[in-house]
Order: C-alpha cells, then structure tokens, then sequence
C-alpha cells in the first residue's frame, strides 16, 4: 500500500444497515468525484484503512479548532458543518 495513507484515519459514515461489501465499496467509491479516476487497486487499498461507523442523529463528529487525521466520507444520511463566530452558531453546509 502507498506509505502516503499512512497516519490518515478514513471514516465512512452512513446508517447501520449500509452495506459494505467489496462490489458495493468499489461502486461506491466511484461515484465520489474525488476517487472517480482513481485505480482500482488503490481502492482497494483505501479499503483496507477505512473504518465504517455510524453516529445517532445529533452527533458532533468534529469540533472546529481541534486537530484531526480523519477524513470523513459520507456515505448515507446528512451531515451539517458549522462554524461559530461571535457567539453565533452558523450553518455552512449540509
């Protein structure tokens, strides 16, 4: 595997019942623009470092400010990213 994914931690989000097989993964990945071009054995070998979780509506998955090596990928459901700012809670995406 490439020594570049070392240290990353890949999370992929979705709901309990997603499923996670080899085929589905692969055509997963695919549609995500980002691993479009991507070779298939480096896929899979994405696959192998990914963790699949799930997290209860409401859920703060990251906090603004504190340092992380996740990379998140949604898979299922919505996920909304804010930011504070003078003592205002401010949605930038969903």
């Amino acid at each position: 595997m490439n020594r570049g994914w070392q240290g990353l931690k890949m999370n992929i989000v979705g709901t309990k019942d997603m499923d996670v097989g080899r085929e589905d993964d692969l055509a997963f990945f695919n549609s995500v623009a980002l691993f479009r071009d991507v070779p298939e054995q480096t896929l899979l070998d994405i696959r192998l470092i990914a963790r699949y979780e799930t997290f209860p509506v409401g859920t703060v998955i990251l906090k603004e400010g504190e340092p992380t090596n996740d990379f998140l990928i949604i898979r299922e459901g919505t996920v909304a990213v804010y930011v504070h700012r003078d003592a205002k809670k401010i949605e930038i995406t969903r």
